[in-house]
């Protein structure tokens, strides 16, 4: 809620000055040094574990089970085109694809073994269909299965 000008009293102008102060650190980019070495172990360790799990996960990536990318929050997804969108309905008419709505089969990931954000785009979740066995790009399930 926006504040009167000249509402606030000397006292509260301070006391908010000072809670608002780490914020804006926080806010700027600084982190905290432990923070930052908590941060990179967690890296470190999942980097080793997807080193050393590599086939174990790509396969868990083919049969639709696994996505690193589901929980990055700065992860921007593209949006559908209106012909992905009408394409996805036919689909789902046709029985295709699986779930309440057909939007359950998509999911926007990147292809091991880099799962790489950069390169992330909708795929088809190959367990939520009736006709792949492997993830898809939605784009070439599109060209491949055309719904007249």
């Amino acid at each position: 809620m926006p504040r009167k000008s000249g509402a606030a009293s000397s006292k509260t102008t301070k006391t908010t000055k000072r809670a608002t102060a780490p914020k804006a650190a926080s806010g700027s980019g600084a982190i905290d040094p432990k923070q930052a070495e908590i941060e990179a172990e967690v890296a470190a360790f999942f980097a080793e574990f997807e080193q050393e799990q590599s086939e174990d996960l790509e396969e868990a990536w083919l049969a639709g089970f696994y996505n690193p990318l589901e929980d990055l929050p700065k992860l921007r997804k593209r949006p559908l085109t209106l012909a992905e969108q009408d394409w996805l309905a036919a689909a789902w008419e046709r029985e295709w694809l699986l779930g309440e709505d057909g939007n359950e089969s998509l999911y926007y990931t990147a292809p091991p073994p880099k799962f790489n954000p950069k390169k992330a785009d909708w795929y088809l979740r190959p367990d939520m269909t009736e006709f792949l066995d492997e993830p898809m790009l939605l784009s070439e399930a599109i060209k491949k299965h055309p719904i007249a």
